[in-house]
Order: structure tokens, then C-alpha cells, then sequence
């Protein structure tokens, strides 16, 4: 068995077990805040004002979701643009390369030359 298939079969299956874990991971953000809230503010009702301990818990709820999105939305951004940027380079510089082949060999390019399509030597 050759190895890029092999390799590739582990890439497959790493793909669904890392989309497990984000998913699962995105699950339990979801319910942790809920949780959190409703646990702690019977466990501490009697050490707290009960409006005190809800107050908190909503803020730190919002600011930690809020600050976590942010870096998942910032990480794909970065992504998206280092993709784009990649994809610009290679575009460019495989339109060069193709502008020097077609130099080199005689051919027309229309960065190089003018168009000699019809024309007769």
C-alpha cells in the first residue's frame, strides 16, 4: 500500500474527530454559562445577594463567549486572507512563468510581446 493513501485515510477520519470535538466544544460553551448560573446561584444563595451573583455570572458569561467568537471569528478571518493572498501569488506568478515559457519558445504572450497569432514571419 502506497503511503499517501494510508495518509490520506488518516486525514479523512482526523477531519470527522476533530469536527466532533468542535462541535462538542462548541455544545458545552453553549450550556456551561446556563449551568453555571443556575448551579451557582443556588449553591451560593445563602453567601450572596442573589441579584449580585446573577449580575456577575451574566457579565462574565457575555464577556467570556463574546472574547472566545471573537478569536474564533478572527482565526478564520486570518485564514480566509492568507488563502486569498496565497492563491493571488501562485495566480501571478504562474502568469509570469507561462509569459517567460512563451518568450523563450517563440510563442506570443501578450505581456511579453504583441500578438503574432496570423502574422507571417
Amino acid at each position: 500500500m502506497r503511503a499517501g493513501i494510508s495518509d490520506q485515510r488518516f486525514d479523512f477520519l482526523a477531519f470527522f474527530f476533530f469536527l466532533a470535538a468542535f462541535l462538542l466544544a462548541a455544545f458545552l460553551l453553549a450550556l456551561l454559562p446556563a449551568f453555571l448560573r443556575a448551579f451557582l446561584a443556588a449553591f451560593f444563595g445563602d453567601f450572596f445577594a442573589e441579584d449580585f451573583l446573577t449580575a456577575f455570572l451574566d457579565f462574565f458569561a457575555a464577556f467570556f463567549l463574546g472574547v472566545i467568537f471573537f478569536a474564533i471569528f478572527l482565526a478564520a478571518f486570518l485564514t480566509f486572507l492568507t488563502a486569498v493572498l496565497a492563491a493571488s501569488v501562485v495566480a501571478l506568478a504562474a502568469l509570469l512563468i507561462a509569459s517567460a515559457a512563451c518568450s523563450r519558445m517563440g510563442f506570443s504572450s501578450s505581456i511579453s510581446s504583441s500578438p503574432r497569432v496570423l502574422s507571417n514571419p
